[in-house]
């Protein structure tokens, strides 16, 4: 009996741990599968916004002046922009009359401090008319590099209204935005 008691407990001791039952709490340990992390996904409609600026008078003087920007929010910090300018200025004034237009690619890029306060940089790349010459037409190609920062104020879940002001780091020759500062005032919309 002594011999089949000792052939029962040396059978059972050798049983595989599988046919065992696992206290999770005294060993600290679950086996619970594993889930396999999901992927971020990356929202193209969710990370673009659309708007710009643009400015209308008329008198004597008439101009007006659009920048229509596409918006990309890289993350919460980031955010570039791509854009289009056309400006016209026309002056009338008895025998004296002339007109001209500008137009180009401006792109950005917005760094936020915090959640509304940003500093920004901006390229602008314009076709406008050359000072040196007396020909309206005589056009040249000019860049500008301006520096700043701003606000954005929310309006809405998915609108912003943004104001900044920058300064023109590049002035030469050929430049016809003389303002320093500049101040810029906006609205980007998502969907």
């Amino acid at each position: 009996m002594k011999k089949v008691l000792l052939l029962l407990f040396l059978f059972s001791a050798t049983l595989p741990p599988v046919l065992a039952q696992v206290d999770s709490v005294y060993y600290g340990n679950t086996t619970r599968p594993k889930k396999e992390k999901e992927k971020p996904s990356f929202n193209l409609k969710e990370k673009l916004s659309f708007g710009g600026n643009f400015m209308v008078w008329f008198g004597t003087t008439t101009y007006v002046y659009l920048s229509p920007v596409v918006n990309c929010a890289l993350n919460k910090r980031l955010n570039v922009g791509l854009g289009l300018i056309y400006n016209y200025y026309g002056y009338n004034s008895g025998p004296t009359k002339f007109s001209y237009s500008i137009y180009g690619l401006h792109s950005y890029a917005l760094a936020f401090v915090t959640s509304n306060v940003f500093g920004k940089v901006e390229f602008n790349h314009l076709l406008q008319p050359n000072v040196y010459s007396y020909n309206y037409n005589d056009k040249v190609w000019v860049s500008y590099v301006y520096l700043g920062g701003g606000f954005r104020q929310p309006l809405g879940d998915h609108a912003s209204f943004y104001t900044s002001i920058m300064y023109n780091i590049n002035q030469n020759a050929q430049s016809i935005f003389y303002a320093n500062p500049m101040i810029q005032v906006g609205i980007l919309a998502g969907f």
